[in-house]
C-alpha cells in the first residue's frame, strides 16, 4: 500500500532529525538489529550514542475525512562506556536517559504545536535499561511509545498498489 510506505518514510525521516550535537546522537537506524551490528563493523558514519528503532507496528484509525496512522514503536539509545567500571556504566545509562528526555521533549513540542501534524503523549511510555549483548560495552535505555501522524484521505483513496 502506497499510503503505508509514505507514512513509514515520514516516520523514519522524522527521527533522523535528532542526529544532532544538541540532542547528542551520532547515528540513527530504523532497521533490523543485524544491520546495526554490521554497521558497527563497517560504516564510517557509525558512532555512539546511537538511536536504533525497530520496525514499528502500524495501526490505522479513521475519523471523518482524516486518517490517523499510529506507530507502536520500540527504540533504544545506546551509549559506549569508556571503561568497564560501575561509574562509566552508570554514566552511559544516564546519558541515554538524557537523550531520550530531549527526543521526547521535541516530540511533545511538535505534538502541541502541530508542526507536522503529529500526536505524542508520555502516557503509557515504558522504558528499561539495556545491558551489553556483545563485547563493545554499550549501555542504554529502551523505550516503547506511540507516535501518531495525521493524514487526509482514507486507506483506499488513490492507492495504486
Amino acid at each position: 500500500m502506497k499510503l503505508i510506505d509514505e507514512h513509514f518514510e515520514t516516520y523514519k525521516a522524522y527521527f533522523e532529525q535528532f542526529v544532532t550535537p544538541e540532542i547528542g546522537l551520532k547515528a540513527y537506524y530504523c532497521d533490523f538489529i543485524e544491520t546495526v551490528m554490521a554497521a558497527s563493523r563497517s560504516e564510517e558514519s557509525f558512532g555512539y550514542p546511537l538511536l536504533h528503532l525497530e520496525y514499528p507496528q502500524i495501526r490505522f484509525e479513521e475519523k471523518s475525512e482524516m486518517l490517523m496512522v499510529h506507530f507502536d514503536s520500540v527504540g533504544v539509545v545506546l551509549v559506549h562506556a569508556d571503561e568497564d567500571s560501575p561509574t562509566a556504566k552508570a554514566a552511559a545509562i544516564k546519558i541515554a536517559r538524557q537523550i531520550w528526555d530531549k527526543i521526547f521533549s521535541e516530540m511533545k513540542k511538535a505534538s502541541v504545536f502541530k508542526d507536522i501534524l503529529i500526536e505524542f503523549s508520555l502516557n503509557n511510555v515504558r522504558g528499561e535499561v539495556v545491558l551489553p549483548t556483545f563485547v563493545d560495552r554499550t549501555y542504554g535505555y529502551e523505550f516503547r511509545f506511540v507516535l501518531t501522524f495525521w493524514a487526509q484521505g482514507h486507506l483506499c483513496d488513490d492507492d495504486e498498489d
